[in-house]
C-alpha cells in the first residue's frame, strides 16, 4: 500500500516512528513524542537540519529525561532514549552503514514497544512495520522483496519462534515494565489518600485490570481492595507498616468453598494485589498465602505478578481475635480541635446510632458530591465551609468522626465498578472507577461504610467508568442526539477487548506454571528442557547451514541474459568468462554477425534497461 503512493523508505521509516510515538504516548515523554512529529515534518518537507541542530537537540533532550527520571533507569526512560536516538540516526542518514542501523533500530524499537502497548491495534501495527521495514531491506540488498519473499522468512522463524516460547523456561516478572501511575488532578488509584492540593479530576478510562470472575452473588456491588490506609494527619491519609503483608507462598492443605474466585490481568505494574471485598487466599505460580486482617499484599519490587487469583468473602468473615485488637494506630491521628468539634456535633456513643446521625448531618447541611470541588486542605474547612467533594472528602471525613468517637477505623483505597464484557465474560475496571471507603472495626469484624451512597448514590449503583461518561455528557448537550448511533461503535469496542483478552491470555497464560502443566500432560520433566532447548539449538542450526549450502545465488535478469550468452558461446569454443568488452569483441570478431549484433544489443540492454525478451530469444537460437 505504502509503495503505492511512491513514497521513499526515508517517509515510511518516518510514518513508523510517529504512528509508534502516538501509541506509546502514554509511555514516552511529551518532549519525545513532539521531537517525533518535529522530525517527520522535517523528513516531509525535505529540509535537513545541520549538525549543530541535531547536537542541541540531543543534549536538549538528555537534559529533560535527566531532571525526569534523574537517575533512575528503567525499561520506560530505556525507550525515551531509544527512540529519540533512532529518530537523530534518521536524520543525519548518509551512508548504507546508516541505512542499516536505522532498519535494525527501528526493528527494535517496535519490538521493545509491544512490552508496554498490549493490544491487537500495536500486533496490527508492528506486523505491518515489520512487512514495510523487511521489504525495504529486501531492496537495498538487491533481494526479490515480493509479498510471497517475506512470507517464506516468516515460514522459515516462526517454528523456532514457537519452539522457543513454549519451550525456553519463563523468568518471573525480569524486570519492572512501566508503572502504571496516576498524575496528579487525574482520577486513579493510588496507595495513599492525599487530598488537601487537589482542586479537581479528570477522567482517566485508562484499563488498570481485568477479571474472570466466578461464585457472584446477584446485584453484586464490585468493591475492589488495593490496600488500607491507617496513617493520618487530620485529613490526608498515608500507608503504613500496619497496612502492608508480605505474601508467604505455600501450597493449600484444603479446599475452602463459598468464596468469590477472580482471576484477574493487570495492566503495567501495580504496587498492591488487587481483590474483590474481604480476600482470603492470593494464588500465584509462587503459591498461595492467605491475607492477614484484610490488609493489602504489597507486590514485590523485582516479582510484579501481572496474572493472579484472589479468594474471597463477601463479608469479614473473622469473627474472633484479630490484629485489629492490637492496632492502636487505628485510634490516632485526629486533631484536638477538630475531635472537640466532632463531640460537640455528634452525640452518639454506639456505632449504628452514630452512623445515622454523620448521615443525618450530610442530608440537613447540603453536602454535595462533585469532581471539581476546589482546593479542600483541612477537616475542619470541609465540614463547615466547602460542603462539597468526592469519594476520598468524604471517607476521609467519616473516618475521623469514627476515630474521633473511639472506633478503630482505617481507609480502603481501591476500586467501586465494573464494566462487563459479555463476549469474552470478564470485568474491565478502568481508573474512572478509583474509589475510596471507610473499614470500621466493631464486634470481632471489619464493616464497610461508603459515605458517597449517601451523597451520590448514582456513583454507587453506575460504577466509576459510567458515572464519569456520564457527566462528562452533560458538558455536551448538542452531542446527545450522537448517542443512539454510536451505541454499535461501543459493541464493537467490547468485541475489540474480547479478542485482546483472549489473545493475550493465550501467550501470558504460558509462564512457568503455563509450560510446568503443558509439559506435564505430555509426562515430560521440566528439568528436561535444558537439555531439549540445546539440541533445538544445534538442529535449527544444522538446517540453517543446509539452508546456506544450497541456496541459489539470485541474479538478475541483465545478468541471467549474460550468463545464457556466456553458456552458448562456451558450447560453441568460445569462453567469454571474465573478459572486457574489448577482449570480447576481438575474440566473437570471427564470428557471423548476428552474434556480433545480439553482443552489442546486450551491452545496450544493459545500460538501458530496454525490453530484453526479444533478445532473449535470439540469444537461445545461438
Amino acid at each position: 500500500m505504502l509503495r503505492k503512493l511512491n513514497l521513499s523508505v526515508d517517509h515510511k521509516q518516518a510514518i513508523i516512528l510517529i504512528v509508534f510515538s502516538i501509541l506509546l504516548f502514554e509511555t514516552l515523554t511529551v518532549p519525545t513524542v513532539l521531537f517525533v512529529i518535529t522530525c517527520g515534518i522535517f523528513i516531509f518537507k525535505g529540509l535537513n537540519p545541520g549538525v549543530i541542530f541535531r547536537h542541541l537537540t540531543a543534549l536538549g533532550l538528555f537534559a529533560v529525561y535527566w531532571f525526569t527520571y534523574g537517575k533512575i533507569i528503567d525499561p520506560e526512560v530505556g525507550l525515551n532514549f531509544l527512540t529519540s536516538i533512532v529518530v537523530l540516526k534518521l536524520l543525519e542518514k548518509e551512508s548504507l552503514r546508516d541505512r542499516y542501523m536505522i532498519f535494525f533500530g527501528i526493528m527494535l524499537l517496535v519490538s521493545a514497544g509491544a512490552l508496554f502497548q498490549k493490544s491487537l491495534t500495536y500486533v496490527l501495527f508492528f506486523t505491518l512495520s515489520f512487512y514495510v521495514l523487511v521489504q525495504d531491506f529486501y531492496i537495498d540488498l538487491g533481494l526479490p522483496a515480493k509479498f510471497k519473499n517475506i512470507l517464506k522468512l516468516i515460514l522459515w522463524i516462526l517454528p523456532f519462534t514457537i519452539l522457543l516460547f513454549v519451550f525456553v523456561p519463563r523468568i518471573l516478572s525480569p524486570f519492572q515494565i512501566k508503572k502504571d501511575s496516576v498524575q496528579l488532578g487525574e482520577i486513579g488509584y493510588t496507595p495513599d489518600v492525599n487530598i488537601s492540593s487537589v482542586e479537581s479530576l479528570s477522567g482517566n478510562d485508562q484499563v488498570v485490570f481485568q477479571a474472570n470472575i466466578s461464585g457472584l452473588s446477584e446485584g453484586k456491588q464490585f468493591y475492589w481492595r488495593g490496600n488500607t490506609v491507617s496513617s493520618t494527619d487530620g485529613w490526608n491519609w498515608f500507608t503504613s507498616s500496619t497496612d502492608q503483608n508480605i505474601p508467604s507462598f505455600s501450597k493449600r492443605e484444603k479446599e475452602i468453598k463459598n468464596l468469590i474466585s477472580q482471576k484477574i490481568r493487570v495492566f503495567g505494574t501495580q504496587d498492591y494485589f488487587f481483590s474483590l471485598d474481604f480476600p482470603f487466599l492470593l494464588i500465584t505460580p509462587s503459591g498461595e498465602s492467605e491475607f492477614l486482617d484484610g490488609r493489602g499484599f504489597k507486590q514485590m519490587t523485582w516479582q510484579k505478578f501481572q496474572r493472579y487469583e484472589v479468594l474471597s468473602f463477601e463479608e469479614d468473615f473473622k469473627k474472633s481475635n484479630t490484629v485489629a485488637n492490637q492496632n492502636r494506630l487505628l485510634r490516632y491521628g485526629v486533631n484536638p480541635r477538630d475531635a472537640r468539634w466532632i463531640e460537640e456535633n455528634f452525640k452518639s456513643k454506639s456505632f449504628d446510632p452514630l452512623i445515622s446521625e454523620i448521615k443525618k448531618y450530610f442530608s440537613v447541611h447540603n453536602f454535595s458530591y462533585s469532581l471539581s470541588p476546589g482546593k479542600v486542605e483541612t477537616f475542619s474547612s470541609f465540614m463547615s465551609q466547602k460542603k462539597v467533594g468526592f469519594c476520598s472528602h468524604y471517607a476521609s471525613a467519616v473516618g475521623l468522626i469514627l476515630r474521633a468517637k473511639g472506633f478503630k477505623t482505617r481507609l480502603v483505597s481501591g476500586f467501586l465498578g465494573a464494566g462487563y464484557n459479555e463476549y469474552g465474560d470478564f470485568y474491565q475496571i478502568t481508573q474512572n472507577d478509583a474509589h475510596a471507603w471507610v473499614e470500621v472495626w466493631d464486634k470481632n469484624s471489619w464493616r464497610r461504610i461508603d459515605p458517597t451512597d449517601w451523597i451520590a448514590p448514582e456513583r454507587i449503583k453506575l460504577g466509576g467508568e459510567a458515572f464519569v461518561q456520564m457527566n462528562s455528557n452533560q458538558g455536551v448537550s448538542s452531542l446527545r442526539f450522537l448517542r443512539p448511533y454510536l451505541a454499535p461503535l461501543d459493541e464493537v469496542k467490547k468485541w475489540l477487548h474480547h479478542i485482546d483478552y483472549k489473545f493475550y491470555s493465550l501467550l501470558e497464560g504460558m509462564d512457568y506454571e503455563g509450560q510446568k502443566n503443558f509439559f506435564e500432560k505430555f509426562k515430560i520433566k521440566k528439568d528436561w528442557i535444558f537439555t531439549i532447548i540445546p539440541l533445538l539449538m544445534i538442529l535449527f542450526a544444522l538446517l540453517y547451514a543446509a539452508h546456506l549450502f544450497r541456496k541459489v545465488v539470485f541474479r538478475s535478469p541483465i545478468e541471467r541474459l549474460w550468463l545464457v550468452f556466456y553458456q552458448k558461446m562456451s558450447r560453441k569454443g568460445v569462453e567469454l568468462e571474465f573478459q572486457s568488452i574489448e577482449d570480447i569483441q576481438a575474440r566473437i570478431k570471427s564470428e557471423d554477425s548476428e552474434i556480433q549484433n545480439i553482443f552489442n544489443d546486450l551491452i545496450l540492454v544493459t545500460f538501458s534497461h530496454k525490453q530484453i525478451a526479444d533478445l532473449k530469444k535470439r540469444i537461445e537460437r545461438i
